[in-house]
């Protein structure tokens, strides 16, 4: 069954990566309208999140947030796809690094990073930071339970030099590295809560008491 759907859904998901990025947004606000007004997507869940994180503000400045939080999550979708054909030189384009030096120069003396980064703008598009400098890249990513696409996942994140490592398996990877010589930058979307009874601490994020 995971094959078959994989089957099905792979031409889909490549051919529409082959349209321009011009195309894909207007699909992308195609799918804004139908996903927030028709079937509302966990609307609750976001007017109730918005609602706990921003008490201060109006219903009306509530609302607005609401509708550009959809606008991007539908944006994000389209160029996650594009992801799977989009060339090094566009991407370049649309995804800008700043304050590289800051991480070359930790490179220049032999020394590796790890980069702790959040599920904000798009994150998939990162996969590009390893030509921007000649340390070795990793990717930190949890396995989809789909094989298929998981190795699909893997490849596109991969595209551009990265080598991709399971959240389980990164900690034996880096120390490979080093044994070898290798200095390297490590991203990881270390963004989401722990498991219960996992956590190690507590803090205040936006207000709100979180694990």
């Amino acid at each position: 069954m995971q094959r078959l759907l994989y089957i099905l859904l792979y031409p889909i998901l490549w051919l529409t990566s082959l349209l321009p990025m011009s195309l894909l947004y207007i699909k992308s606000s195609v799918l804004y309208l139908f996903a927030y007004y028709v079937i509302g997507y966990r609307r609750k869940v976001v007017k109730s999140n918005l609602q706990l994180v921003f008490p201060h503000k109006t219903v009306a400045e509530r609302k607005f947030i609401e509708r550009q939080f959809y606008k991007h999550l539908c944006d994000l979708i389209f160029e996650t796809i594009k992801s799977m054909s989009i060339s090094e030189k566009e991407l370049r384009k649309r995804f800008e690094i700043e304050n590289m030096d800051l991480l070359n120069d930790y490179f220049s003396k032999g020394r590796s990073t790890l980069v702790l980064c959040g599920h904000y703008a798009n994150w998939e598009w990162s996969n590009i930071v390893p030509v921007h400098t000649e340390a070795k890249g990793f990717g930190v990513y949890k396995p989809l339970r789909n094989k298929y696409f998981d190795a699909l996942i893997k490849k596109i994140r991969g595209r551009f030099g990265a080598t991709i490592v399971t959240n389980k398996k990164i900690v034996a990877s880096l120390f490979r590295s080093a044994k070898n010589g290798e200095h390297s930058i490590t991203l990881m979307v270390a963004d989401q809560t722990p498991k219960k009874d996992a956590f190690k601490q507590r803090d205040t994020f936006m207000g709100i008491d979180v694990p």
